[in-house]
């Protein structure tokens, strides 16, 4: 069925191509996705590409929504899912810089309204915010399940605590601390707790502020659906085809794993970061701020980013989670190029890395 959902909006749309002629690189790389959507059965997929530190283009492809046959476009939202934490991560590097928080203070000094619960392996020990965005504090809790709409939402300190309504384990210390690196939701989750306990209780309204707006992201938010507002999203699918109840899982930590973005919104995100990184204007961190930012603590895990190396150039990137959800992104150093691809199925994750690839090659990233 979904074949025949891809022809149709194929055809009227004008994604189908001649092959008379010498190929665009966007010819090719579409080339590329309507094939593999095929193969892997995803109803969708958005895609934003960057070049030269721009949006070079960006297009959404498939169903957003199979029961109701809506199409996917440009200003469809989908869950990021881990993608979050890098904007988690950018908002409170904005506050660093402001003087408002600390990389190296110890985390407890921040937390007002809840209680870390330290262990032989954590107390008398510092655990930083640097740490913390670096998934080096050595916690618990790698990943959240998400809720259906039918299930209570458990408040940040339940989630914390690992008590019901809450389906996680409690944030607690488990390696200790700055001796690995060990992704932990957990540990960004803490992250969100000291910025409600330092800067806004609000943390959608906080991250709107901060990052969202400025950055004219102006489809995107960490508001959790349903909400009026934002309609135009994408309905989630599991490995089968079928829409997950509710047709999307509900993400209250919000931080680790929240936010519902298009791509070509995130593609600002990355440009800003990329201005930062070579000094250009606009840009919201100054260069120094944005290379702590993208500095490796252990391994290649740098504050709220992972860092890969391919021959002389190195990309800031993230991959993405959730149920039903599947994405990826990737932004170089210095050369201004980068793509991010947002997927509504749980089919996702290797469409998207086929589609990084494909994009690299077409593009010339080299080594890459």
């Amino acid at each position: 069925m979904i074949n025949n959902y891809l022809l149709i909006l194929f055809t009227v749309f004008g994604f189908v191509t001649s092959g008379c002629g010498q190929s665009s690189p966007q010819t090719e790389v579409e080339k590329s996705i309507l094939s593999a959507m095929k193969s892997y059965d995803v109803p969708s997929v958005s895609i934003a590409v960057i070049q030269n530190g721009k949006i070079a283009w960006a297009k959404a492809y498939g169903i957003a929504d199979k029961t109701t046959k809506r199409a996917a476009d440009t200003n469809t939202i989908y869950q990021v899912a881990s993608m979050s934490k890098c904007l988690n991560a950018f908002c409170i590097m904005r506050l660093v810089q402001d003087g408002k928080l600390s990389l190296d203070a110890d985390m407890r000094k921040y937390l007002h309204s809840w209680t870390f619960p330290d262990n032989e392996l954590s107390k008398n020990t510092t655990i930083t915010i640097r740490s913390l965005l670096s998934h080096t504090a050595g916690l618990s809790v790698h990943g959240f399940k998400g809720y259906l709409h039918t299930e209570t939402i458990p408040s940040i300190n339940e989630m914390l605590n690992g008590t019901a309504p809450a389906n996680s384990g409690r944030v607690e210390a488990i390696l200790k601390p700055g001796t690995k690196m060990e992704y932990s939701g957990g540990g960004i989750l803490v992250t969100n707790k000291i910025l409600q306990d330092n800067i806004a209780q609000n943390y959608d309204s906080l991250l709107e502020h901060f990052v969202l707006r400025p950055l004219g992201m102006m489809n995107s938010t960490f508001v959790q659906l349903p909400d009026e507002k934002y309609s135009n999203y994408a309905a989630a699918y599991d490995e089968k085809g079928q829409e997950i109840p509710g047709k999307y899982y509900i993400y209250p930590e919000a931080s680790p794993d929240g936010l519902w973005a298009t791509a070509t919104d995130y593609a600002r995100f990355i440009i800003s970061v990329q201005h930062s990184l070579t000094g250009r204007q606009p840009s919201l961190l100054t260069r120094q701020t944005v290379t702590t930012m993208l500095t490796p603590v252990l391994e290649n895990s740098a504050l709220g980013f992972f860092i890969t190396s391919k021959g002389t150039e190195k990309y800031f990137g993230h991959s993405g989670s959730n149920i039903g959800f599947k994405s990826v992104y990737n932004g170089s150093f210095t050369s201004g190029d980068g793509v991010v691809v947002l997927t509504n199925s749980d089919n996702g994750g290797n469409l998207a890395g086929e589609i990084v690839k494909k994009v690299a090659s077409v593009y010339h990233w080299k080594d890459f």
